[in-house]
């Protein structure tokens, strides 16, 4: 065998070699990614399910809060009936009361129109010497005194004085002694018409 021939076999076998080589080295690269793909697969799958219970976990709480919202609202609104009448009754007594003492000040101010309220005194104690005391002192309707008229009074209680005239053409109901305009013909409180009276009942 000559040296050239020797020398084209040993060319051919290495060519051949590095053939093989080469192929081998591609198929373990395409192995290697391709199992690095999956993995990659995986991992995104496990954290795609991850990321659906978070989802799921944080809509759960959301619910939840509002619907401890929702009942606490509701239980702190919530009134029973008997509060509600306790209520509508202490209502109503503050309402008679204002009506009470609205007819008392009208009243007071047309008997005496010329007297400012701020004259009237609370009634005084009943001893010996009263007489000489209370000498030059009028009652008034409250059981106590008024000091009487001196000079004219300022020209802005008189001024007062037709104002409280002018309230006191309205007329006061017989039952819930409300005071109404003068030109109502029934109650606006309790709707019962102008100068009618309670019937008192019999006793057996």
């Amino acid at each position: 065998m000559s040296s050239e021939q020797f020398y084209l076999d040993f060319s051919d076998k290495n060519a051949k070699n590095n053939v093989s080589q080469h192929e081998d080295y591609l198929e373990a690269l395409l192995y290697e990614q391709a199992r690095s793909k999956q993995f990659l697969v995986n991992q995104n799958n496990a954290a795609r399910a991850r990321l659906g219970l978070l989802r799921q976990d944080v809509q759960d709480r959301e619910k939840e809060i509002a619907r401890r919202r929702l009942a606490n609202c509701s239980s702190t609104t919530t009134i029973s009936q008997d509060a509600l009448n306790k209520i509508y009754q202490e209502k109503r007594d503050l309402m008679l009361r204002i009506q009470l003492i609205t007819r008392e000040i009208d009243t007071c101010g047309h008997q005496d129109a010329q007297k400012p309220l701020y004259e009237c005194r609370p009634p005084l104690p009943q001893t010996r010497g009263d007489s000489n005391i209370l000498a030059g002192f009028a009652p008034n309707r409250f059981g106590g005194v008024c000091r009487p008229p001196g000079t004219p009074p300022p020209q802005h209680l008189l001024n007062r004085s037709n104002v409280l005239d002018t309230r006191t053409d309205r007329w006061g109901c017989e039952y819930c002694t409300f005071l109404n305009e003068p030109s109502a013909r029934n109650c606006e409180q309790c709707n019962m018409p102008k100068g009618s009276k309670p019937t008192k009942q019999r006793s057996s």
